[in-house]
């Protein structure tokens, strides 16, 4: 069985009205939480072997966070443009077309829709990723 971890991006800055919502990146409260998001998952010995992540800049820069956290290069990092505004749908077949060797799985993508999906998953219903 594998395992799905879903992150949503770090904190990004709302950037300027001029900016594309794709090319927002990480502001300081982003740059300073990811790493220690990566290191609590290291912390529980929890390996991750595909780094999935949305095409847009802060979701890419938190993916990138993770993999040298976990002593990685970006090479590691498969984008998927369907992670970008992903509904539902798009999550599940991301999932059902990983690489079938990886065991666990990260999939960097953005709120509400991370959000969204996750809920789908159980009875928990969770507010705000």
């Amino acid at each position: 069985m594998k395992t799905i971890l879903l992150v949503r991006h770090a904190k990004s800055d709302r950037g300027s009205f001029s900016m594309s919502d794709s090319a927002r990146p990480l502001n300081d409260r982003g740059k300073q939480d990811a790493p220690v998001m990566a290191k609590r998952l290291l912390e529980r010995n929890m390996p991750i072997d595909v780094f999935l992540s949305s095409p847009a800049r802060r979701a890419y820069a938190t993916a990138s966070i993770f993999v040298k956290q976990f002593g990685l290069n970006d090479e590691k990092i498969i984008v998927v443009p369907e992670l970008y505004m992903a509904e539902t749908p798009a999550f599940v077949q991301v999932i059902t077309n990983a690489p079938a060797e990886a065991e666990t799985i990260a999939i960097f993508s953005h709120n509400q829709r991370i959000n969204d999906f996750a809920n789908t998953l159980s009875s928990v219903q969770i507010d705000n990723m």
